[in-house]
């Protein structure tokens, strides 16, 4: 289950656009052409080692139109590599070591967090409002809850899932 269309429920509909697929034409795409036009305006939430990392001492640009691909983490790779017009933009980075709240779905590591999370905390940064994130994340928390209450189980990051393997193991010894 995707947490993109919880956002898209959240943000106004003018600020949020939702492009779905895997390539975009900046042709067949105003939008994506628009911040193309715009970039030091424009950036893209997107983990490459020059990406600024929020949260940041640093000065960050002005940011008007972010860019995040959603998806597992190879989607968004392939996603990134098919429009390569991405790598023209502000690069951004999150470092918020937080355990994901979307604990109905496995994350690689314990500090993945799903698109709509991700999205919270940066745009908690760009705007320096602290509010966002329970804004945008109060519909993950309820959905979470209803599929638990529905027989949904509560994952653990693959990483963390190894760790209590290896340790169950040490402790049978």
């Amino acid at each position: 289950m995707a947490t993109v269309p919880l956002l898209s429920n959240c943000v106004v509909t003018q600020k949020c656009t939702v492009l779905r697929g895997k390539s975009f034409s900046p042709l067949k795409y105003p939008i994506i052409r628009h911040c193309l036009e715009n970039t030091p305006q424009s950036a893209v939430l997107y983990p490459l080692p020059d990406a600024i990392l929020l949260p940041s001492t640093a000065p960050v640009p002005d940011i008007k139109y972010l860019i995040v691909l959603d998806g597992t983490w190879r989607q968004a790779k392939s996603i990134y590599k098919a429009n390569s017009y991405l790598s023209e933009l502000i690069h951004l980075s999150i470092d918020i070591k937080q355990t994901s709240q979307y604990v109905i779905r496995t994350q690689p590591t314990d500090n993945c967090l799903s698109t709509i999370e991700a999205i919270a905390f940066c745009l908690q940064q760009l705007e320096g409002d602290p509010n966002i994130p329970g804004v945008l994340l109060s519909p993950l928390k309820a959905l979470c809850d209803y599929q638990l209450d529905h027989g949904a189980t509560t994952h653990v990051s693959k990483e963390r899932g190894k760790q209590l393997a290896k340790q169950s193991i040490e402790n049978d010894d």
